[in-house]
């Protein structure tokens, strides 16, 4: 989907690391109050690993940057406009989920309110008839 970039083989990483924690499925059972705390964790997330790349000024990109840091892996090069466009769209793609399990947890907090309604309602009309049956009852007995 995305052409090939320079960096796209640790942002696929991270894509699919990040959407597999970021589903709906997993989130739409999570409390209201961490779902609304992810937002700003997931905006962390996508910060933490934007600096782990250079700057477009550094010296130390690419192989010169795994030849400095011993470390064959680490050949990231500063961030293009298409990859930095394709990270937002993640992260906007990510908060949508979020929001959409904030509002699943809402519906079903106002489902769950109006069974408690509902039940209190039942509640108290099967409390009334009963006191109406007991009264016509006792009419009955009296003499009078």
């Amino acid at each position: 989907m995305y052409e090939d970039t320079p960096n796209k083989k640790h942002i696929d990483v991270f894509e699919e690391d990040i959407r597999n924690r970021y589903q709906f499925e997993k989130l739409k059972d999570w409390p209201i109050e961490r779902l609304e705390g992810e937002q700003w964790l997931l905006e962390n997330e996508f910060e933490r690993f934007r600096v782990t790349f250079p700057p477009n000024d550094s010296l130390i990109q690419g192989e010169e940057r795994a030849f400095i840091l011993d470390n064959p892996n680490e050949t990231k090069e500063a961030l293009t406009d298409g990859e930095l466009l394709r990270l937002n769209h993640i992260k906007k793609d990510l908060l949508g989920e979020i929001y959409r399990a904030i509002g699943h947890r809402k519906l079903k907090r106002r489902e769950h309110r109006h069974e408690l309604v509902n039940s209190a309602t039942d509640l108290v009309e099967q409390i009334s008839l009963m006191i109406l049956s007991i009264r016509s009852t006792i009419q009955r007995l009296l003499p009078w």
